[in-house]
């Protein structure tokens, strides 16, 4: 964690444009390394070795993660902007009201082993987000 808070004061003095071409980036390793629906590549074969997953299984959760990705990519930066807010002007004549997005800093997430790619998506495809990632253990 102490590393992920170190890396995170230099990861948000980045515009958020840069934060969200990294983004895009990982969509785009991903979709590669990937690689197409139903094919066989190497990835695709140890995620359905290690999790047991059916190959159609795996392909749906790494396409979701990647169009997780992407929206965040290309929608983050909009979606991050400060927004004027509508107030009675009537009441408040000289006062201005926004509501602006704060980053959430560094996360931990902790998930299940069977879910590798999707379920730390959510929190860590924002752009505004550094996380730190630990896989849960099976007892042996």
């Amino acid at each position: 964690m102490d590393t992920a808070r170190k890396a995170y004061r230099d990861w948000a003095k980045r515009p958020v444009g840069d934060r969200a071409s990294y983004l895009a980036r990982a969509v785009d390793i991903i979709r590669n390394r990937y690689g197409a629906e139903k094919s066989n590549t190497p990835l695709k074969q140890l995620i359905t070795t290690e999790m047991g997953k059916p190959l159609a299984e795996a392909d749906i959760e790494v396409f979701e993660t990647a169009d997780m990705l992407e929206f965040f990519a290309t929608q983050g930066p909009a979606l991050l902007e400060a927004r004027p807010v509508q107030i009675n002007t009537n009441l408040w004549p000289t006062k201005r009201s926004y509501v602006a997005v704060e980053p959430l800093g560094v996360v931990g997430v902790i998930k299940p082993w069977n879910y590798p790619f999707e379920l730390p998506t959510g929190p860590s495809a924002r752009p505004s987000s550094m996380v730190t990632l630990s896989f849960s253990r099976l007892p042996s």
